[in-house]
């Protein structure tokens, strides 16, 4: 599957969701926004929402670092993502699956806290 880049910034906190496995899932959703030229001055376009989910490390990570209105760049594939409440019909959309997300240093400085190698997930551990 192709791995895309989205650029934009966190309309709410992240929401932290625990699993069956005992682990959490964290969703976010990321607003787009984009420029144009339209030949004598620059215009911007409407903004474009994306639904955002991580899982393992990642989803813990983002869950500790991650606030509303925070510009980030999510690496992911759009996945399609269906459920079915109790009292209605399949439900689809699609959503980013996220493999990583980054920060953005334009606006704004961090400090990273290196996890420890204990902290760290083991690859043939990373499975859904």
């Amino acid at each position: 599957m192709n791995e895309n880049h989205y650029t934009g910034n966190l309309t709410a906190d992240p929401e932290v969701r625990p699993i069956n496995s005992g682990g959490v899932v964290v969703r976010f959703r990321i607003a787009i926004n984009g420029r144009r030229h339209n030949g004598q001055q620059w215009v911007n376009r409407e903004p474009i929402f994306k639904n955002v989910v991580c899982f393992r490390k990642l989803a813990d990570n983002a869950a500790a670092s991650l606030r509303s209105g925070m510009a980030v760049t999510v690496v992911g594939t759009e996945v399609d993502d269906s459920w079915k409440p109790a009292d209605g019909d399949k439900i689809t959309r699609t959503v980013i699956e996220a493999v990583n997300v980054s920060v953005s240093l334009l606006n704004a400085t961090i400090e990273v806290t290196r996890n420890t190698r204990e902290q760290r997930e083991p690859v043939a551990a990373a499975t859904n």
